[in-house]
């Protein structure tokens, strides 16, 4: 697939595979959106890329608050005209078992991996059916299948983001959007190695 020139949003770009990404696909020549709720992390993130000659962009932005997010799409939209593929990505994990898992960390987690990649797919694919086209990715896991019962909340959305994955694709197929979902294995990222650490 020619990605040259294809405006990207990446959510929780700063670091791990948000940031892989956003790499690869600056590389590729596509134009990047960097959407990170760390303001430090994720300008570093952004100035990295541009100095290897990447077309990026930094956004701060909190996947659970619609109102971000839909900031986020017209900062993109009034700039550069379009979204032409929409990778949601952020995401934090709670350590805690079914005996100890709190309630607000229930949410907060449910919040960002499962409510922030719905909001950010919707958000997107209003633009992309004014388009006629587009690309929404969303980043599942090995969790939605097989897990570790001490990060139980995360599975759960993981397994979720599949299933919104399913139904998103049959509802906006006939509208030129396609929609899939990834499911990448562990990873030595720092949200990984706080798992294996602990």
């Amino acid at each position: 697939m020619n990605i040259v020139d294809k405006v990207t949003i990446i959510t929780g770009a700063a670091n791990g595979i948000g940031f892989a990404c956003a790499k690869r696909f600056a590389d590729d020549g596509a134009v990047v959106i960097i959407a990170d709720i760390d303001l430090d992390r994720g300008r570093s993130a952004a100035r990295l890329l541009k100095k290897n000659g990447g077309a990026v962009e930094f956004f701060q932005c909190d996947v659970t608050e619609r109102s971000q997010v839909q900031s986020l799409a017209s900062f993109v939209v009034k700039k550069f005209n379009r979204i032409d593929v929409m990778i949601a990505n952020a995401a934090i994990l709670q350590i805690g078992d079914i005996l100890d898992l709190e309630d607000a960390d229930w949410d907060r987690v449910i919040d960002t991996n499962l409510k922030g990649v719905f909001i950010c797919g919707q958000v997107a694919a209003r633009q992309m059916v004014k388009q006629g086209v587009g690309v929404i990715i969303n980043m599942s896991s090995i969790q939605a299948i097989i897990t570790n019962p001490n990060i139980l909340s995360y599975a759960v959305c993981k397994g979720g983001v599949k299933q919104l994955t399913v139904s998103m694709a049959l509802a906006l197929a006939d509208k030129g959007i396609r929609v899939n979902a990834i499911g990448p294995g562990s990873i030595a990222t720092d949200m990984v190695l706080k798992v294996t650490k602990d």
